[in-house]
């Protein structure tokens, strides 16, 4: 069975597992779960999306636009949306685990989290960030693998990272090439450029706040 609470919040708890078996409506769901995973699958009728878990591993797949926020206890997160934009609406936090965020068919990563992972894999059908408006926050201990597909004027890339930042750590860098999109890289600290960024539109810019 389902749960319908159209343009209401609905609030989900458990010290164990989470998973859903049916339908899931609601302008907010606000999930809790303890160490065990937090499986989300039938949430395509929920605007806006606030988890949290106690260690567990935390999966979602949603369509539609969403808004998203998620603190995982230190495990990994990934969220597969379809035709909508994602907004971070706050933070997006695996501790030293990954964080795996994707729009597929269309749609945006959006807001400024921020996200904070070991390895970030950003995949979007339109832009990731919105310019040098508002760059995804992100604070990663790994790698970074980024990559949008939107024609222009979307499918542009713009984080900014906290504290410094090696061109070495960005595994993935793609845009869409024939329409001439723009990677703004910022850090609130050093850039040390150790490795090449491939491809057109690719600014660094060290020294740069957030907002």
């Amino acid at each position: 069975a389902g749960i319908s609470n159209a343009g209401r919040p609905v609030n989900l708890t458990t010290t164990g597992a989470l998973t859903d078996t049916g339908a899931i409506t609601a302008s907010l769901l606000t999930t809790s779960s303890g160490a065990g995973p937090q499986t989300l699958d039938n949430i395509d009728g929920v605007a806006s999306l606030a988890a949290t878990s106690a260690g567990g591993v935390m999966n979602f797949t949603h369509a539609g636009a969403l808004g998203f926020t998620a603190t995982s206890g230190g495990a990994a997160i990934t969220l597969a949306n379809t035709g909508g934009d994602v907004t971070l609406n706050g933070a997006v936090n695996a501790g030293g685990a990954n964080v795996n965020l994707s729009t597929v068919t269309s749609g945006s990563i959006l807001g400024s989290g921020p996200i904070t992972a070991n390895n970030l894999t950003l995949t979007s059908a339109g832009s990731i960030g919105n310019g040098a408006t508002t760059p995804v926050s992100t604070t990663v201990a790994g790698t970074f693998a980024l990559t949008t597909s939107g024609a222009a004027p979307s499918g542009g890339i713009s984080i900014v990272e906290t504290g410094n930042l090696s061109t070495s750590e960005f595994t993935t860098l793609d845009t869409d090439d024939a329409s001439g999109q723009t990677a703004r890289i910022a850090a609130t600290g050093a850039i040390t450029y150790d490795a090449a960024l491939t491809g057109g539109g690719v600014f660094l810019d060290a020294g740069r706040r957030g907002t």
